[in-house]
C-alpha cells in the first residue's frame, strides 16, 4: 500500500518537524505512489512530532477502505515512525468490517520527504492477520 502523508503546514518563520508539532493526515492512499492510480483508502490520524533527538512520528491512523472488497471496513494503526531512517515498523492493532480481529504490522519506507513543506510520499507494506468467522452473543 502507499500513503500520501500531508501535514499541516507550520506557521511563518517556523521550522518543520519541530519536538511537540502535531498535525492531521486525512490524505488518499493509492495502489502505487501514483494519485493517478487506483485509490483504495482514506487514511486518517494524528501526527505528533514526540523526539527531542531525532525526527520522528507517533502516529495513531485509520484506514477507511473504500474498495468494493473491502467498502466500510478499516485497519487501525499506533506507534512510533522514524521517517528519515530505511524503514519503521508500526503495529497494526484492530480493524472494522472485514478486518474484525485483525492483528499484523506494517513496514513503513519514505520514498520522498520535503523538509522545506513537510510533506512525504510513504510506501506502507501491511502484513494483517484477521478472522472470518461470525460471532455469537448470548443473552441470558
Amino acid at each position: 500500500m502507499t500513503h500520501s502523508l500531508t501535514e499541516v503546514p507550520p506557521s511563518a518563520g517556523k521550522a518543520v518537524n519541530v519536538f511537540g508539532e502535531v498535525s492531521v493526515t486525512d490524505d488518499p492512499l493509492a495502489e502505487i505512489p501514483n494519485m493517478s492510480s487506483k485509490l483504495i483508502s482514506q487514511p486518517q490520524g494524528i501526527n505528533v512530532q514526540p523526539s527531542l533527538q531525532q525526527p520522528a512520528l507517533l502516529i495513531t491512523l485509520s484506514l477507511a477502505f473504500i474498495t468494493k472488497e473491502f467498502n466500510s471496513s478499516s485497519l487501525a494503526y499506533i506507534g512510533r515512525n522514524t521517517y528519515l531512517e530505511n524503514v519503521s515498523e508500526l503495529p497494526v492493532i484492530g480493524g472494522s468490517s472485514a478486518f474484525r480481529f485483525a492483528r499484523g504490522y506494517a513496514l513503513a519506507k519514505t520514498n520522498s520527504f520535503n523538509t522545506s513543506s513537510g510533506n512525504a510520499v510513504a510506501e506502507y507494506n501491511v502484513y494483517v492477520m484477521h478472522y472470518q468467522f461470525s460471532l455469537t452473543v448470548f443473552k441470558w
